[in-house]
């Protein structure tokens, strides 16, 4: 996630509105780009994509706090990685924009 966050601080004026991973495990080798490996993976994705253009801004949230953790001495000693502090972060605030994402 750390390439995702110094892409956003790199880019200032690039409004960064979907924050977008798999709903489900890909199954195939990252490197494997036979068709039929492969397939299943796009499938997944534009599926995501798709959602998330649908359900809109949503996710936008993730940015703000990827800048909370960047910029938060406290937080970055108290959660190993970015990962942990937004896993914590939505089990005690479940924002509305969540709600149908969990």
């Amino acid at each position: 996630m750390n390439d995702v966050y110094e892409f956003s601080r790199a880019f200032p004026k690039v409004n960064f509105r979907y924050f977008i991973t798999p709903s489900e495990p890909y199954t195939t080798y990252m490197l494997d780009f036979r068709s039929q490996s492969t397939q299943k993976s796009m499938d997944i994705g534009r599926k995501d994509g798709a959602n998330a253009v649908k359900a809109g801004e949503k996710m936008s949230y993730i940015f703000d706090l990827m800048n909370q953790y960047e910029t938060d001495p406290e937080i970055v000693g108290k959660y190993a990685s970015f990962g942990h502090f937004m896993f914590e972060w939505e089990k005690t605030h479940k924002p509305e924009q969540m709600m149908e994402f969990i």
